[in-house]
């Protein structure tokens, strides 16, 4: 027993700082209020932040675009950025910073989100309302308690919302003919409105923080259980797939876009990343304080904050870097694909943090035995702002594509070089050797030339050989009557 629990302080231990890296923030500012929300878009090239007074949009170096919005809660997805502020109006940006519309739903709103095509879903006093990219009202749900969270799916069609009495509502929209036999399970209440089925399930007694969170293809729910320790997760049709219970109160709660992995910061300062189905990845103390943690969309980094402190993990619990110099205690934090991270404190402190990590360096290609001539393409896998392609035939090529072709005029081998370029400007590359065979010819089928007939030779007589003699114009004639002579003075003397 003291073996396993001192395995267990140790797997738990302080994360020695003068191992790791220390991050500098590449841009900083405070907000003329408190602090009331603060994310960063899936690639990292901006972040948003809001207070009572403005709503900020920025990336790594300035301020891009700012409103004057008493604003309270919001949420990115694509180009799309919603926001709801303290009067119950709901703003529809583009992150152009072009207002699309406002509509107002009641004297406050306490949670807004939006899919990638601007539907958004946003809640207020007792009611949950969800419009259409144009702003038209599609529906609106009366609850029983106070709608402390909403959230939904990446197309729109999954949306889920939290009461402050613990109740978790689903709005799955749906064909009644198709899977209408899919909603009759147990402890749950479904009706079917206007397209879409609207659950109820009220036995979680959920407690603060309200946490709700759902996939990018609306298939799983991730919901936390207060006081019990506990984090749910469930379908869409609001079947439970997994149940896990922590040691500590989740109090922040983060998943990747297909919810593969969940990330779970506690009360007590204990940072734990699982599986779908519950399985532990790895987990950590960080034992400063309570733990916020933010995972990115792909499930590359995990950034956690504690107290003073902000780290920053790979997928494998690696820890990758550190900033401890904050000007007062972390509340906000969030990470995007390529490492890039935002923080904020309760106060308006406002950090962005650029990635110190290379991008990654890998491709493939097809097909695997090319030949002279015949196209090959090559597909860079990882992020990066460039991707610099060396063919080895003295030809280069620089795009933002991760997909390129080649063709090659020459057999051998040739080495292929590819160097990836992050935005903050880090390199990395990796070789690879590729053969290119000729092209093989078939044999042309030979012409056979016929043979000449040979002219047969006379056989002479006997006592006589055969001359060959010159060809002279007229001297065949002239030895023909010669030999006539001849021939007859012979004759005449046999008589």
């Amino acid at each position: 027993m003291r073996r396993l629990l001192l395995l267990t302080i140790i797997f738990l231990a302080v994360i020695p700082v003068n191992a790791v890296m220390i991050n500098e923030p590449s841009f900083k500012f405070r907000t003329n209020f408190w602090l009331k929300d603060l994310k960063m878009s899936k690639n990292g090239t901006f972040a948003v932040c809001c207070d009572v007074h403005s709503l900020y949009v920025f990336n790594s170096t300035e301020i891009l675009w700012k409103r004057k919005i008493k604003a309270v809660c919001m949420d990115i997805n694509g180009k799309y950025l919603a926001v709801g502020d303290i009067e119950g109006n709901v703003y529809l940006f583009e992150d152009n910073g072009k207002l699309v519309w406002k509509r107002r739903i009641g004297s406050g709103v306490s949670s807004v989100a939006v899919s990638s095509n601007g539907y958004v879903i946003a809640c207020g006093d007792k009611e949950i309302h969800y419009f259409d990219e144009k702003g038209d009202e599609l529906w609106r749900y009366g609850t029983s308690g106070c709608v402390a969270e909403v959230a939904v799916s990446d197309n729109g069609c999954i949306a889920v919302a939290e009461d402050m009495l613990g109740n978790l509502y689903f709005f799955v929209k749906c064909n009644k003919n198709i899977c209408g036999s899919s909603f009759y399970q147990k402890d749950w209440v479904w009706e079917y409105r206007n397209g879409w089925y609207v659950g109820r399930f009220t036995k979680l007694s959920l407690a603060y923080p309200f946490i709700v969170h759902i996939s990018e293809d609306g298939n799983y729910i991730i919901v936390n259980g207060g006081e019990m320790r506990t984090i749910y997760v469930f379908d869409k049709f609001g079947y439970l797939l997994m149940k896990k219970v922590i040691d500590g109160i989740p109090i922040s709660v983060a998943t990747t876009s297909n919810t593969d992995t969940i990330a779970v910061g506690c009360d007590n300062g204990k940072v734990y990343v699982f599986d779908r189905n519950g399985d532990t990845l790895w987990k950590v103390d960080l034992m400063s304080g309570p733990a916020l943690v933010g995972i990115s969309p792909n499930g590359k980094f995990v950034v956690a904050s504690s107290g003073k402190k902000l780290f920053l993990f790979d997928r494998n619990g690696k820890l990758l870097w550190i900033y401890d110099n904050f000007d007062d205690k972390i509340d906000f934090v969030s990470v995007s694909n390529n490492g890039r991270v935002v923080a904020g404190s309760s106060s308006g402190f406002v950090y962005f943090f650029r990635s110190t990590v290379k991008p990654l360096a890998d491709f493939d290609y097809t097909p695997k035995n090319p030949k002279v001539g015949e196209k090959i393409t090559f597909k860079a896998e990882g992020l990066a702002s460039q991707y610099i392609w060396d063919f080895g035939d003295g030809n280069v090529v620089k795009t933002d594509k991760p997909i390129v072709t080649h063709t090659y005029s020459k057999p051998g081998n040739y080495v292929v070089k590819l160097t990836t370029v992050s935005e903050d400007g880090l390199t990395n590359s990796t070789s690879k050797v590729i053969f290119v065979k000729s092209i093989n010819k078939p044999n042309p089928t030979p012409i056979r030339t016929p043979k000449p007939t040979p002219t047969p030779t006379p056989t002479p007589k006997k006592g006589w050989l055969p001359i060959s003699l010159p060809k002279i114009p007229g001297f065949e004639s002239v030895i023909g009557i010669i030999a006539m002579v001849i021939g007859g003075c012979i004759a005449g003397r046999k008589r």
